[in-house]
């Protein structure tokens, strides 16, 4: 009810807040601007009390559960999967680089599924990658983000490390590779994993055939999209 509501620190700015529901309780995550290091956001976690109060679940301390806390982080996702919550979101590498990071929650404690490292689950760690999706289809997890201006779809392995779905070459899912492809949203329906981006400024739409790789355009498959 007050003007710096439940962010940690208050003389700092918040934003891409999500909420979510694990374990019967109600988490917000969101990026936060750094007490200290005011150049950087790191990713924060809260659960709600079921009464008044939020109780911080990053550790509580000043550096959220970046992988590298002295980056800044955005664009945070989350999803629930296997009894674990999950969050991902992008992080810099470098002053012009950026990764696409994921940690699991058990009710605990956070730990990395990305191989813990600075590079994350990019398809190439020298290419910056933003904008991430993350969905539960047929029990399993998948992830989603552009990178080099393409659109990457994996599928996690239940460990650390992820398995590209969208052809596991440069050119991800795009209709064409040489187009510029920006935010891409993962939906199912009916047992079916779709995908739709902007590319080009046209509005495209594909379904996963559920075999590794491929994914037919349901969107007329012309120039235009939709």
């Amino acid at each position: 009810g007050g003007y710096t509501g439940i962010r940690k620190c208050t003389t700092g700015h918040a934003h891409y807040s999500k909420l979510i529901e694990y374990n019967n309780e109600l988490y917000v995550g969101w990026a936060e601007r750094h007490c200290t290091n005011t150049d950087d956001h790191n990713i924060r976690f809260a659960k709600w009390d079921n009464s008044s109060t939020w109780n911080f679940v990053d550790g509580n301390g000043a550096d959220g559960i970046n992988q590298d806390s002295g980056e800044d982080a955005h664009q945070l996702n989350v999803a629930v999967y296997n009894n674990n919550l999950y969050a991902i979101w992008r992080e810099t590498k470098s002053a012009s680089m950026t990764q696409i990071h994921v940690k699991k929650y058990n009710g605990s404690s956070w730990s990395s599924v990305d191989g813990n490292s600075t590079n994350g689950i990019n398809y190439s760690s020298s290419v910056s990658a933003s904008k991430p999706s993350i969905i539960v289809f047929k029990n399993e997890l998948y992830a989603s983000w552009i990178e080099d201006n393409k659109v990457r779809v994996t599928k996690y392995d239940n460990s650390t490390s992820w398995s590209f779905v969208d052809g596991n070459s440069s050119n991800g899912i795009n209709k064409v590779s040489s187009a510029e492809a920006n935010t891409v949203t993962l939906a199912t329906d009916n047992s079916t994993l779709y995908a739709s981006w902007s590319e080009n400024n046209q509005i495209r739409s594909a379904k996963y055939n559920n075999d590794g790789s491929t994914w037919p355009f349901i969107d007329g498959n012309g120039t235009n999209g939709l």
